[in-house]
């Protein structure tokens, strides 16, 4: 049953929350679902540019599960992103193929070429992928902070030649462009063998992507490495704090400019990030991160910090053209 997610009546909303609810319980009690407020938000407004079509699947009226799908757009305007789970005693039933039947439906039609998903290695998520003939693109871990504990025992990093500038929310027009420039620096960052490619950043992209997170009523907390002699802005990290549920934070992207690399400059903003928690959010508890397992750089930055990895996780990619074939849509 097609569902709009712009436009979710109370009852809907309460039973993808519940789905979602029941499968992290079971499958990953460390990554629990978003709060329902957050769910709300994130499937009525997807990143710029982006679409999102939602289903829930039903068994004699019983809800089972649920997929939703979120159209990619600008350079990754070829993939569909797909997001589907089923309550684990309704498992094997036919309720996932159903469901990915009409996720497939949808990105074939709107001419996409891979759909993509994550699921934590677990046997289940294993299985299933195996069987549609999706393959491993990307592999990582899922990382965890306990907040309080950490920040009393930092210790500080010199900055040398440079300053870190704490931004709360949206950013200033005078910062997009420099911001934009960093955002750039992801473009080395590991994406292991999936049809994603880096999502070109300018000070247009900031501002939208800022008006975003604050539709959805989060906190966007920013620190930002700036090089004293140029005032260029060289790194950022950010942490998304949900006043709905602050109690689990998330960590966002660290990155610095690779002409200025080798400073420990993301470890100096990290730690600067925590003690900016400390003093102003309290209730924020944990912080949670997700970082591909071959980038050791930012995992050997968490180990120092004190996260610790409570899971492993999988990005599945198939060519939607085959599944469509092996689902008997074409």
């Amino acid at each position: 049953m097609p569902v709009d997610p712009r436009t979710l009546a109370e009852d809907e909303l309460t039973v993808l929350h519940d789905i979602l609810t029941a499968v992290a319980r079971h499958d990953h009690p460390d990554s629990p679902a978003p709060a329902k407020g957050d769910l709300e938000a994130k499937l009525a407004r997807p990143w710029p540019r982006c679409r999102t079509a939602c289903w829930l699947g039903f068994e004699d009226e019983r809800a089972v599960g649920l997929a939703w799908v979120t159209l990619l757009a600008d350079a990754n305007s070829a993939v569909a992103d797909l997001t589907l789970a089923v309550v684990p005693h309704e498992r094997c039933q036919g309720a996932g193929r159903s469901l990915l039947r009409e996720a497939v439906r949808l990105a074939y039609s709107t001419g996409r070429t891979t759909m993509i998903s994550e699921a934590a290695d677990l046997e289940p998520a294993v299985d299933f992928a195996g069987s549609i003939g999706a393959r491993p693109a990307l592999h990582e871990v899922h990382q965890v902070l306990q907040v309080p504990p950490v920040v009393a025992g930092l210790e500080a990093v010199p900055l040398g030649d440079y300053e870190l500038v704490r931004l709360r929310d949206a950013a200033p027009p005078e910062l997009r462009a420099g911001l934009g420039a960093v955002h750039e620096g992801m473009v080395d960052a590991p994406l292991g063998d999936t049809a994603l490619a880096h999502q070109p950043y300018d000070g247009a992209r900031v501002a939208a992507v800022d008006v975003t997170l604050q539709a959805r009523g989060l906190v966007q907390l920013r620190v930002l490495a700036r090089h004293l002699g140029t005032g260029e802005i060289v790194g950022v990290t950010y942490v998304i704090v949900s006043p709905r549920s602050p109690h689990r934070s998330e960590q966002g992207d660290t990155t610095v400019l690779p002409g200025h690399r080798g400073h420990r400059l993301g470890l100096a903003m990290k730690t600067e990030m925590l003690c900016w928690l400390g003093d102003e959010y309290p209730e924020v508890r944990e912080l949670s991160t997700w970082v591909a397992r071959n980038n050791a750089p930012m995992l050997n930055v968490n180990e120092r910090l004190g996260y610790r990895v409570v899971a492993h996780w999988t990005q599945w990619q198939a060519p939607v053209r085959e599944l469509a074939g092996k689902l008997g849509l074409v």
